[in-house]
């Protein structure tokens, strides 16, 4: 089930790089640089939509974000609008913790400096800036502004906490494409938004640490941010030998994750504390950005990257290689898959195709059709280095099954469903050893970023 990593035309679109203003003997020629924000947006493509079709074009990508987020469009395309794409698994934004977890696009116009998910509903919505701040009762300087930078603002800084607050709520009501965007959907959700931020009746600035998110049942919660690895990771825990919270680790290589099984971890500020068949081990650690380094068995530091954080599991590139799993839910249980599950949507699988200890990270990718509620059967298309393999899918006692009869020797992939985070599912191959563990994600970029990631890791 191997499949290229990176397609020829996804590797061209994510290595390009930015662009600066022009000059010629008459003197400067001014580009015009935009900074890109949810928070701060790094490593996200730009688009002038040169066409002005509102899709992103072969041949309009011109770059990508730098850490500030921001890109200076050249003098000969800044007349245009722009399309900026934030793509999981490679974009980071300044607010959080790892990369992004989806994939977005947001827009501008061609006279606008910034671009956030404010100029992306007024653009949706074909209304001014100023109509759209008077809508949710805010300045608009701040809504067409750097509302990031404008917290530090003493007379702004309420509207600008705020307006980043709804921002980062938006963000997740996004889709891959711009031109999907449903103008009047975006935003009702920001007037309700708005709505619950106001009736907040504490300090402003404790809104920080919140988005505000909408479930398939139109309800919102508020989720806390992922800003802060160690606090992430500690999870409240005071006491090492009384923690509160735990987390499970597997590792996604075949080989080491039969080798060492699934096992608990906790932290505290000072500790970190691992428990394997009933004993538990505490050891000192340190966080420096996403990284968390602890001892390792030949007295160097093992550096743990996070390149993907949610509220209920993380994944981690440790430095001698692999992809670790973190998760705050027991990979023991399983979960009942239903065909709401599969029918007519596509899931990209990511899985350890290696015969040894060195991993050999792949993905398949699995187009579902229709299930037919009498027979219990449904339609499935894997596609494989641009080959296409029809085949049936089934759900007996709730787990996923896959037919391959029609390939010598091939058996059937049945998959059971261990837990997911509302974008991602852990699941495992039946077939394979009960601690080895795959995911499984409908964001195609993700899907790549994370292989990307696992095959460099060294």
């Amino acid at each position: 089930m191997k499949k290229s990593v990176l397609s020829t035309a996804i590797l061209s679109a994510i290595v390009l790089s930015g662009c600066g203003g022009s000059s010629d003997e008459g003197g400067t020629i001014q580009g015009r640089t935009i900074t890109v924000i949810d928070g701060y947006l790094e490593n996200a493509q730009v688009c002038v939509d040169r066409n002005e079709n509102g899709v992103c074009d072969d041949g309009e990508v011109i770059g990508k974000t730098n850490a500030n987020g921001q890109f200076t469009i050249p003098a000969s395309d800044k007349d245009h609008p722009v399309i900026i794409r934030s793509i999981a698994g490679s974009t980071k934004d300044a607010d959080r913790v790892g990369y992004l977890t989806q994939s977005f696009e947001m827009t501008a116009s061609s006279d606008s400096s910034v671009v956030t998910p404010f100029t992306t509903l007024a653009n949706a919505n074909d209304m001014s800036i100023e109509d759209l701040a008077a809508v949710l009762n805010l300045d608009s300087s701040v809504i067409s502004g750097d509302y990031v930078s404008l917290k530090g603002d003493i007379d702004k800084a309420e509207d600008a906490i705020k307006g980043h607050a709804i921002a980062r709520s938006l963000v997740q009501e996004l889709p891959t494409e711009s031109a999907n965007i449903k103008g009047d959907e975006l935003e009702k959700t920001a007037t309700e938004i708005n709505d619950i931020i106001n009736q907040h009746n504490g300090d402003i600035k404790e809104i920080e640490d919140y988005d505000i998110v909408k479930n398939e049942d139109g309800d919102y919660k508020a989720v806390e941010v992922i800003n802060n690895l160690q606090s992430y990771l500690i999870k409240g825990n005071e006491d090492k030998d009384s923690p509160t919270s735990t987390w499970n680790l597997a590792n996604f290589s075949k080989h080491w994750a039969a080798e060492e099984g699934v096992f608990s971890a906790w932290l505290t500020k000072d500790s970190l504390c691992v428990e394997e068949n009933s004993q538990s081990e505490c050891m000192s650690y340190s966080v420096n950005g996403d990284v968390l380094s602890i001892p390792s068995e030949n007295g160097k530091e093992e550096n743990n990257a996070f390149i993907y954080t949610s509220t209920e599991l993380a994944f981690a590139v440790p430095d001698e290689g692999d992809l670790t799993l973190w998760t705050t839910s027991d990979l023991t249980t399983s979960i009942n898959f239903t065909e709401k599950d599969f029918e007519n949507k596509t899931w990209f699988i990511v899985m350890d195709d290696s015969k040894d200890s060195t991993s050999v990270p792949v993905y398949g990718e699995f187009r579902f059709g229709v299930f037919n509620s009498e027979t219990k059967v449904g339609e499935v298309t894997l596609i494989e280095d641009g080959e296409e393999y029809k085949t049936t899918w089934t759900l007996p006692s709730g787990n996923l099954r896959i037919e391959f009869d029609q390939q010598a020797g091939d058996n059937p992939l049945v998959i059971r469903y261990a837990t997911t985070n509302g974008e991602i599912m852990i699941v495992n191959d039946m077939d394979q050893h009960a601690d080895v563990y795959a995911m499984m994600t409908q964001d195609e970029s993700l899907a790549l970023n994370i292989v990307e990631k696992w095959e460099n890791a060294k």
